[in-house]
């Protein structure tokens, strides 16, 4: 974990088996960057990868990755990567993945965008894009 600037929030439970995550925090150029990372892989999770960059202001990014662990067929290697970039402010990432060999990927830069992921199946792959202000995207796999 990476971290510079103040009035950043960062929570990383890790109580499944093998995984990974990895947080850099920026303050995008400001005082106080109010950036807010969340990652929990639940117990249960096995080969989860988690991986958040937070370059601007008030962002909120939120990772839940979870199952029945190695050899379940349910929560095992599951990818995340969420990139909220610079000049970017106000923005929230929401990514759950409970199923199995999911990949998701969200980007965003601009301002007020929200984007919401479940993925409680298999083998899903999902990317959401968005740039500008006030976009919204939901996506259920």
């Amino acid at each position: 974990m990476q971290k510079d600037g103040s009035t950043i929030a960062v929570q990383i439970r890790q109580l499944g088996s093998d995984g990974f995550s990895s947080l850099t925090q920026n303050g995008g150029g400001a005082p106080g960057g109010n950036n807010r990372a969340f990652v929990d892989q639940v117990s249960g999770s096995c080969l989860a990868s988690s991986t958040i960059t937070q370059d601007g202001q008030g962002n909120l990014a939120d990772v839940t990755q979870g199952g029945q662990g190695m050899g379940s067929g349910a929560g095992e290697g599951n990818n995340s990567t969420i990139t909220q970039s610079a000049g970017s402010s106000d923005n929230s990432a929401m990514l759950m993945q409970m199923g199995s060999f999911n990949q998701s990927t969200i980007d965003q830069s601009g301002s007020l965008n929200r984007a919401d992921v479940s993925q409680s199946t298999n083998g899903n792959m999902s990317s959401v894009t968005q740039s500008g202000s006030g976009n919204s995207a939901i996506v259920r796999q």
